[in-house]
């Protein structure tokens, strides 16, 4: 999937995830742009597609 995120410093970024789990506020997902797992607060996605 494909998300819009802004990073703690409100800069707008584009990301290719596997999305792994949701809890808590925060997305957990394989992030193929940085090919890491990462955990992503939800109130900071900006917008969601499927691939």
């Amino acid at each position: 999937m494909w998300i819009g995120y802004l990073d703690s410093q409100g800069n707008a970024t584009s990301r290719i995830l596997e999305p792994a789990r949701m809890e808590g506020g925060y997305l957990t997902a394989y992030d193929e742009t940085r090919a890491a797992v990462h955990r992503f607060a939800l109130h900071r996605i900006t917008g969601v597609a499927g691939l």
